[in-house]
């Protein structure tokens, strides 16, 4: 019944939430979402990048990353973390599944891959998106309904770009300069501005 599978899921994400340290908002879940394989050049670079600029813009021991343990954008994202962020990244996989990835922490969640991604979908306060298909337009269409932020890397195009329902987000309050939310869609802009834009973003989500 709806009832209980709605009942399980909140379970679940409070289970997870806690393992992390994050129930009461004592931390921000940022969490990333993106293609297990790149169609866009610029792509890997501005995970890369972005993930540098969050590690200068976020307070350690006040956020906590996550993944869903999937090749590509989570594992780019992953590997260009610094090492003492390790406490900080959480990677969520099915039961009986590991993530390979070297740094961070797997964390159990749901038995099968449509459990994983709607936990995920619920867990995070902000969401990264960098391309995507179908299963990426899902699970931002189930953050962006319950309010959680979501910030599109929109010049990476897929489900980012506006592709299978992706959902409509506008421009956080906490954004006083539009030039910066239009950074993310501008696929002429030096990609380290975009990846500035899109962490000034996610950390401006997480200090507020």
């Amino acid at each position: 019944p709806p009832a209980e599978q709605e009942r399980a899921l909140n379970a679940a994400v409070l289970f997870v939430r806690r393992q992390m340290g994050a129930l009461d908002k004592k931390k921000t879940v940022v969490c990333v979402l993106g293609s297990t394989k790149f169609s866009c050049p610029d792509t890997e670079e501005l995970i890369r990048l972005t993930a540098v600029e969050l590690q200068g813009l976020l307070p350690l021991g006040k956020v906590c990353f996550v993944t869903g343990g999937m090749p590509g954008a989570q594992q780019v994202f992953a590997a260009s973390c610094p090492s003492d962020v390790g406490t900080g990244m959480w990677h969520l996989v099915p039961q009986g599944l590991q993530s390979g990835f070297g740094a961070g922490t797997d964390l159990q969640a749901g038995t099968c891959m449509e459990e994983k991604q709607a936990i995920l979908a619920h867990v995070g306060d902000v969401y990264l998106t960098f391309e995507g298909g179908p299963g990426v337009a899902k699970e931002a269409r189930f953050a962006n309904a319950r309010g959680a932020v979501v910030i599109p890397l929109s010049r990476t195009g897929g489900a980012s770009g506006g592709m299978f329902d992706f959902p409509k987000v506008e421009i956080p309050r906490s954004i006083k300069d539009p030039e910066v939310w239009e950074l993310l869609s501008r696929s002429e802009a030096p990609i380290a501005h975009s990846a500035r834009a899109a962490a000034q973003i996610a950390a401006s989500m997480a200090v507020s």
